[in-house]
């Protein structure tokens, strides 16, 4: 986006082929979905914003302050419940191989 909102500004026409086919392969040095991908993702987002929105920058600001808010919200809540979970799972072992000592 960022390479043809330049080359626009600069007097090219911009222009797109629907039938033409584009291999990308996303995340290829980092997994896509990991804190450093998403972090670049806002980051470079962050830097789009303020070179090319102008009076605009306030709401995309806000967009992206409210997305990565939530996007800290569910990391941090799928981290608890990850926890939650992993603690039943060892209590529910406990439990087991208590009783049967118990009943030994």
């Amino acid at each position: 986006m960022d390479y043809c909102l330049n080359a626009k500004k600069k007097g090219f026409k911009v222009i797109v082929d629907p039938p033409s086919v584009i291999y990308h392969k996303l995340g290829g040095s980092m997994d896509r979905w990991s804190n450093r991908a998403i972090f670049h993702n806002l980051y470079s987002n962050f830097i789009f914003i303020g070179k090319h929105l102008g009076w605009r920058k306030i709401t995309a600001y806000g967009y992206l302050f409210f997305l990565t808010a939530k996007i800290v919200k569910d990391r941090v809540l799928d981290s608890l419940t990850k926890n939650r979970l992993e603690m039943a799972e060892r209590k529910k072992w406990r439990g087991a191989r208590h009783n049967k000592l118990h009943l030994l």
